[in-house]
């Protein structure tokens, strides 16, 4: 789903109106253009050697997954204190929840 649309549900689920929605659609694009500069950061390449990845790569692999998830867990620490002059924390939550649903989807394996 677009971050546009995503937005305008959450305005709508929490009845945000005038200023209020409109502080919250322009932080909550920020926090999901921060996360995706993240993922970005760490995406990594597609293909491996048809021998399986070295040890080196599976470390670089394992510490670039440890530093990554630092990264997104400083990026949702820094926007819950700014979506709290906003929203309650229930409401805060429930965007953490809604996010981490959609990433364990896309996430998934197909079946």
């Amino acid at each position: 789903m677009r971050i546009a649309q995503q937005a305008g549900i959450y305005v709508e689920r929490f009845a945000l109106q005038g200023e209020q929605a409109e502080q919250f659609i322009t932080l909550y694009r920020e926090y999901n253009k921060a996360l995706h500069a993240i993922r970005e950061q760490y995406a990594q390449p597609i293909g491996l050697a048809a021998t399986g990845p070295t040890d080196e790569q599976v470390e670089k692999r394992l510490l670039d997954g440890f530093a990554q998830s630092r990264a997104i867990l400083d990026v949702r620490e820094k926007y819950y204190h700014l979506f709290r002059a906003i929203l309650t924390p229930s409401q805060v939550r429930h965007i953490f929840e809604d996010e981490r649903a959609r990433r364990d989807q896309v996430q998934k394996p197909a079946a």
